[in-house]
């Protein structure tokens, strides 16, 4: 176990995504403390990253994320949830018709 005290950095502040179906999908960003990184995670406790040492991450699927901040050995005490929604696309129906004078 690494000696951490008292240079624990703090949980990362994140941006969630929210995008229309068939859009390109956006990363999710973390914020952290200077010479953080971040690790990300598909639960909020426990488990290996399904990515390691960077601040954006793009998910493959819609989903609830959670992103860890690291400081060499020394991580934060809890994960910051990052959600991807996917908005099913609503296409209004237009008719139209021609109008004759």
């Amino acid at each position: 176990m690494p000696i951490c005290d008292p240079i624990i950095p703090d949980a990362p502040l994140v941006v969630s995504q929210s995008i229309c179906e068939g859009e390109k999908i956006a990363p999710l960003i973390a914020y952290t403390s200077s010479n953080a990184t971040v690790d990300w995670y598909l639960q909020e406790t426990g488990g290996l990253p399904v990515l390691s040492g960077v601040l954006q991450f793009i998910p493959a699927k819609e989903g609830v994320y959670y992103a860890q901040s690291r400081l060499t050995d020394c991580k934060s005490l809890s994960r910051t949830q990052a959600r991807l929604q996917i908005k099913k696309a609503i296409c209004p129906v237009i008719n139209s018709r021609k109008i004759r004078r």
